[in-house]
C-alpha cells in the first residue's frame, strides 16, 4: 500500500519557525512604537524642564540683583543730594554697610569725574592685595585714590582691624 500524502516537513521545526515568523515582527513593531513614544515623551518633558529651570534661573538672578540694584539707586540718590559725600572717606563706612548686606557682594566703590576712587572690599583669609598678605581675621579693607591739590595720584590701602565691621 502506498502511503498517503505526507509533507516532508517535520512538525516541531515548522511550529517553531511559524512562531518565530509571527512573534519577531510583532515584537519589533512593539519595540519601535515604544521607542518612538518614549522618545517623544522624553523630548517634550525635557523641553518643559529646560523652560521651567530657565525661568527659575531668571527669577533667582533677579532675587539676587534686585536688592543690589536698590542699594545702587540709594547710593546714586545720596550722591545727587550730597555731592561731596563721596569725595572723602566718610563714604567708606556706607560701603561697608552695603557689603554686610549680602556675602555675595565682594566690593562697593565709586569713581568720581576728577579721577578719585573709593572702595570698600570684602577679603578672604588667604587674599594677597598689592603684595601684602591680609592680616588674620581681617574681613574688610578700604582703598582710595586721590589727587591732593591737583597733583599726582596718591593710592591708599588700609586693612581694617579684625574686629571692625562685625
Amino acid at each position: 500500500m502506498t502511503q498517503s500524502f505526507r509533507p516532508s516537513l517535520r512538525l516541531k521545526p515548522s511550529i517553531l519557525s511559524l512562531f518565530v515568523l509571527l512573534t519577531v515582527p510583532v515584537l519589533a513593531i512593539i519595540i519601535i512604537v515604544n521607542y518612538i513614544a518614549n522618545d517623544r515623551l522624553a523630548r517634550a518633558k525635557g523641553q518643559e524642564l529646560v523652560e521651567r529651570f530657565r525661568l527659575e534661573a531668571i527669577d533667582s538672578v533677579r532675587e539676587i540683583f534686585d536688592p543690589i540694584k536698590s542699594m545702587v539707586r540709594v547710593a546714586a540718590a545720596l550722591g545727587d543730594q550730597q555731592a561731596d559725600f563721596y569725595t572723602d572717606n566718610r563714604s567708606m563706612k556706607y560701603f561697608e554697610a552695603i557689603l554686610q548686606h549680602s556675602p555675595r557682594i565682594v566690593s562697593a566703590y565709586v569713581g568720581l569725574n576728577d579721577g578719585q576712587f573709593r572702595q570698600t572690599r570684602r577679603l578672604s583669609p588667604e587674599a594677597v592685595l598689592f603684595g601684602k598678605k591680609v592680616p588674620a581675621g581681617t574681613r574688610f579693607s578700604y582703598h582710595w585714590l586721590e589727587y591732593p591739590n591737583g597733583g599726582s595720584a596718591v593710592d591708599h590701602y588700609v586693612f581694617l582691624e579684625p574686629t571692625a565691621g562685625v
